[in-house]
């Protein structure tokens, strides 16, 4: 559906959406284009993402990717409407794949049901950050940690193979692994002096 552009500043999903005054910042613009911030385009040379761990769908969790695309494009909200492609497609452009050489994902108070907007029982002080330079790897093991979670929850019995479909898109992109065996995995366990 998305149409990659490397030359504009802009990604073009032929999903069409009107000018929402009442709703910015997601709609800034009405139509079938979604314009990069002049911010990641122009001015930045790195980016260090930070996001936050929660769940959507239909990918499962919201976190690195999400979190680098949608905060750089404006009418994101149209871009939900497009499917998982809009994800990695909008990470494939220069202005983000070339610039982003940090992701520190926030999972200190985590969201394992509900995303935005989510019931308070459905958090938990989850105490995590997850850190790395591949944005594919980084949502892999947020997204398995949150799977299991879930689980253990009684919210989801099983892995939902589809929650992982944007991570194959971005993996094919060349913009990280999507392979937990190929992923080096090192975990550090901090203890709080009080």
């Amino acid at each position: 559906m998305g149409n990659i552009d490397q030359e504009a500043p802009a990604y073009f999903a032929d999903i069409d959406a009107s000018h929402d005054p009442d709703n910015l910042p997601y709609m800034v613009n009405g139509g079938k284009w979604s314009y990069f911030s002049r911010l990641v385009t122009r001015r930045f040379t790195k980016i260090i993402n930070l996001p936050v761990l929660k769940t959507c769908q239909p990918v499962g969790i919201s976190f690195a990717m999400k979190n680098l695309a949608y905060g750089s494009l404006t009418n994101t909200s149209r871009l939900h409407r497009v499917g998982v492609n809009a994800i990695g497609e909008a990470c494939a452009f220069p202005c983000l794949r070339d610039k982003a050489v940090l992701h520190i994902g926030d999972a200190l108070r985590a969201c394992y049901y509900g995303g935005v907007g989510t019931n308070p029982k459905h958090t938990w002080d989850a105490n995590v950050l997850f850190l790395g330079t591949d944005p594919v790897a980084l949502d892999l093991i947020a997204l398995d940690y949150i799977t299991g979670i879930r689980i253990s929850r009684g919210v989801q019995q099983m892995e939902d193979r589809q929650s992982r479909v944007y991570l194959d898109i971005a993996a094919g992109l060349g913009l990280g692994i999507a392979d937990r065996a190929k992923i080096d995995l090192q975990e550090i366990a901090a203890k709080i002096p009080y």
